[in-house]
């Protein structure tokens, strides 16, 4: 949180976020509204999130000149747990 409040020292930052808040359809919010929200976040909510992005089984896609069978083989290796 202080690096983005030393951030918004300048006019060119403030109006650097403001832009990109508006050109990603973002709620337009005041420094201290962000600010409340970064503080509002809890452990729970953290741990919620890295459980619905991390639980599921990952997906994998490879483009290899190998032959399927070797690389499998190769891979097979990595992936287990």
């Amino acid at each position: 949180i202080g690096n983005m409040v030393l951030g918004m020292e300048s006019t060119s930052s403030r109006m650097m976020r403001v832009g990109r808040q508006a050109v990603s359809g973002l709620e337009l919010m005041s420094l201290d509204e962000t600010i409340e929200r970064y503080r509002a976040v809890t452990l729970d909510d953290i741990q919620r999130l890295a459980e619905r992005i991390l639980g599921n089984r990952p997906t994998l896609a490879v483009i290899s000149p190998e032959e399927p069978v070797k690389l499998e083989e190769s891979l097979s290796q990595l992936l287990v747990k």
